[in-house]
Order: structure tokens, then C-alpha cells, then sequence
């Protein structure tokens, strides 16, 4: 339930409960007596809330345009290069203001492209700069055998949730 003031208060009151989903926000259970209370003490009337949980930012976007580039002739290191998404945007009003956290993560897999941010030739990562460019040493090549490499990058916010994949082929060698 939800308690929405009478017009003479300026906002709608709500109470957020813990056990939501990761980037949602939950709503308390109230009895009736408490319900009773609030329209009591505060005028207006309940609604009853269609979802046990909301969400509160929208989903998190892909980097774009993941390049993999480098030349052992002339410098040690692969360079990725990247665009980062924008920031999420807030689904609750007031939550605009907030700033969110977001980070890329970086994999890289020999012969494959790696599908778990967490783990799966996970490299390193770094913070992200919504819709900026992104220019990183990835690795150096004394670290790659001879072969064909995938780079995979995948926005992260700060509640875990990671976007699908970029993904940036490599050959290693001849």
C-alpha cells in the first residue's frame, strides 16, 4: 500500500522495504490499522500498489564500439578503445540528482569471447565516463601466446547489474 497525502501536503508519501531485487526499491506491507492511522493523522486515501517491488533506474547500457589495437613492433601493450553508455537514467522522480556509480568491466579469452563479467578471463576494471570516450593498456603482449583473442567489455553499476557485451577480436602472432 501506498499513502498519498491530502492536496495540502506536497508530496506523496512512501515507505521503501528492504528484499528487493538488486536496483529496485520495495514497499512495506501495512495492516489496516496502520493505514487507518496515516489517513487519520494525515487526510487523503490509500491505493493499493500493483507490484511488491518497483524499479528504480532503468537498465544499464553497453559500451560501444570496443576496438582492439596494438603492434608488438612498436609499443608492448594492446590498447582498447571503447564509448561508454550514458548513465542509467532514474525511473523514480527525485532520484535524478543521485549519482551513480558504473564501472567497465573487461575480459579476455583466447579462441572465445568470454561470457561472465565476474570471472571469465576477467582482466581488469576501470570506472566509466558515460558517453565518453575510453582509451586503456589492456595487457601487454609478453602476456598473450601466438593465437586469436576476444575482448569482451560490459558496463557494471553500482547494484551489480552488468549490460550485455561489446565484444573486439585480436590475433597474436602470425
Amino acid at each position: 500500500m501506498r499513502f498519498v497525502p491530502a492536496p495540502a501536503a506536497s508530496a506523496e508519501v512512501t515507505i521503501k522495504l528492504g528484499g528487493a531485487p538488486a536496483g529496485s526499491c520495495g514497499w512495506a506491507n501495512y495492516g489496516p490499522d496502520d493505514i487507518a492511522g496515516a489517513v487519520a493523522l494525515y487526510g487523503g486515501k490509500p491505493h493499493a500498489v500493483r507490484h511488491a517491488h518497483c524499479d528504480a533506474w532503468g537498465p544499464v547500457g553497453a559500451p560501444a564500439g570496443l576496438t582492439a589495437a596494438g603492434d608488438p613492433a612498436s609499443s608492448p601493450h594492446v590498447h582498447l578503445r571503447w564509448r561508454d553508455a550514458a548513465a542509467p537514467k532514474a525511473l523514480i522522480p527525485g532520484l535524478g540528482g543521485v549519482q551513480f556509480d558504473l564501472s567497465v568491466v573487461l575480459a579476455v579469452d583466447q579462441s572465445r569471447c568470454s561470457t561472465d563479467p565476474q570471472h571469465d578471463g576477467y582482466l581488469l576494471s576501470v570506472a566509466a565516463k558515460p558517453g565518453q570516450a575510453q582509451d586503456v593498456v589492456a595487457t601487454s603482449f609478453a602476456s598473450l601466446a601466438p593465437g586469436q583473442y576476444c575482448f569482451t567489455a560490459w558496463t557494471q553499476d553500482a547494484l551489480g547489474r552488468h549490460s550485455p557485451p561489446d565484444t573486439a577480436q585480436f590475433t597474436v602472432g602470425p
